[in-house]
């Protein structure tokens, strides 16, 4: 059950975590990002009590989305300056850059008011950007709380990597122990039944509406395909050892030997780095907390 204690320690957690120095095009692509998704909140919530002027109304929707998007812009570029001259970071936590970017969007909805000052406009005036003040709290908070997931999250893959290679290296040093085996599995090849062990699969994947087994044979990796549902050949694989990653892959959680990430996703690396499969994000948290209980 959560208490006011555990969502302070997560709201301190979050404030004060650590991030990665990002390039000015990290600022614009989150920029771009909250300004489509303040788009999508805005209009819902005109639709809901639809304005009298429509005109006034996408005018006041082109106001804050460049006051958003701008102050991104001019988040990148001070970041981009100070790292050039000091080689450091200047916003090290969430917190600190949370700070910035809310005294950059303040100055900006200030100078958007004096140019509509300027051209006599002054029918919306301050209450204009107070009432819409809290959108930009909202969404710099959804991506906030985004960025600390993705965070905690390289922080766990680091780890299990480091382990992994802990575990890898002692193996290779010790004598192999043998576990108790499951029975083997029953593939249909060229119309003769061949007898796989589990423990010998390294992962199974599916091209062409076939599933494709790679298993393990003499020290080298040999693959045998047949058609068969995914699923169906996952019931029927150890469920201790085996975890479907993605929607065309499975592996053997005992061949992992690293995780990567590629871009914005990740990636298994599977024995002596001869194959990377992707990692979806539906499968991301299960794939963690298998091999996190695993190592």
């Amino acid at each position: 059950m959560f208490t006011t204690n555990h969502y302070w320690r997560q709201s301190k957690a979050i404030w004060t975590t650590p991030i990665p120095s990002p390039t000015t095009w990290d600022f614009i692509s989150v920029g771009s990002q909250v300004v489509a998704l303040f788009s999508v909140i805005f209009f819902i919530f005109k639709l809901a009590d639809p304005p009298d002027n429509i005109f006034h109304t996408v005018l006041e929707w082109i106001a804050l989305g460049i006051s958003l998007f701008g102050s991104f812009l001019v988040l990148g570029g001070i970041h981009w300056l100070y790292l050039q001259f000091t080689k450091k970071t200047m916003f090290p936590t969430l917190g600190s850059s949370l700070l910035a970017f809310l005294i950059i969007y303040n100055l900006m909805m200030l100078f958007i008011h004096l140019i509509e000052m300027g051209t006599g406009d002054l029918e919306w005036e301050w209450d204009y950007y107070w009432q819409n003040y809290p959108f930009a709290l909202m969404i710099f908070g959804i991506f906030q709380y985004r960025e600390y997931q993705k965070i905690v999250v390289d922080d766990l893959v680091s780890q299990l990597n480091t382990k992994l290679a802990e575990i890898s290296e002692k193996q290779n040093q010790q004598p192999h122990l043998e576990k108790d085996e499951p029975p083997p599995l029953e593939v249909p090849v060229n119309g003769i039944s061949v007898l796989l062990l589990p423990k010998n699969i390294t992962h199974i994947s599916v091209h062409d509406h076939y599933l494709e087994i790679y298993h393990l044979t003499k020290g080298k990796i040999e693959m045998i395909s047949l058609r068969k549902p995914l699923e169906k050949i996952l019931e029927e694989l150890p469920q201790s050892s085996f975890q479907r990653i993605h929607r065309s892959h499975i592996v053997n959680l005992e061949f992992v030997a690293k995780l990567k990430k590629e871009k914005r996703n990740y990636c298994v690396i599977l024995y002596d780095q001869q194959f990377s499969l992707p990692i979806s994000r539906s499968y991301l948290s299960q794939v963690l907390s298998r091999l996190e209980n695993q190592v």
